[in-house]
């Protein structure tokens, strides 16, 4: 999804995309925190603490997980 929104959209809004979903981050059990656009994921202009079922990078546990936002 990334790849195709790259082709079609200008590069200062795909910056603005990858900054804002840089501030999505989900954290394991184990304590690791990564974000959304580090596992190929977009968050964009949205809201919410939604749950997705993700692969920790850290320690290999899948497991869904709650997505939060920083400031």
């Amino acid at each position: 999804m990334r790849d195709l929104l790259a082709r079609i959209l200008p590069d200062s809004v795909m910056e603005q995309v990858e900054r804002e979903s840089r501030n999505w981050y989900f954290r394991c059990s184990c304590g690791h925190e990564f974000d959304i656009w580090s596992i190929g994921g977009i968050r964009y202009k949205a809201a919410g603490r939604p749950r997705r079922l993700v692969t920790c990078p850290e320690c290999g546990k899948t497991d869904f997980l709650k997505l939060n936002r920083r400031e």
